[in-house]
């Protein structure tokens, strides 16, 4: 059952996943052919990424005299637009084409009750 779901740790290797899926409607299970598996691979070191206010800024890695984003105030209830990089530093070999990287953005790292935002990058 899906509520028996829990964490593995795996050693490196190579492994193939089956799952046995029953139900007494053939269209459920139909529906079911392309389910996805969430595989959690922490990396060894945080990814340095470039956070900028614009999105072609962003998109265009900094190239074209395009500052990364300043230090500033954001008041109670406001918002600023933050549109961040791909990483600089080398993915490992393992990354490739169509995996999601996530993490967070920490906000105000002097501080005690520093502020962090989910992030993923695909």
């Amino acid at each position: 059952a899906m509520h028996d779901a829990a964490e593995t740790k795996l050693k490196k290797g190579s492994y193939s996943i089956s799952v046995l899926l029953r139900h007494p409607d053939r269209a459920q299970l139909t529906a079911l052919k392309e389910l996805p598996l969430l595989l959690r691979m922490p990396l060894p070191m945080p990814l340095d990424c470039v956070v900028h206010g614009g999105r072609g800024a962003a998109s265009k890695g900094g190239h074209g005299g395009h500052e990364a984003v300043a230090e500033g105030w954001v008041r109670r209830g406001g918002h600023k637009d933050l549109y961040v990089c791909k990483p600089t530093t080398e993915l490992p070999k393992w990354v490739s084409a169509g995996d999601v990287l996530t993490g967070h953005v920490a906000l105000d790292k002097g501080s005690k009750e520093a502020t962090k935002l989910p992030l993923a990058c695909e």
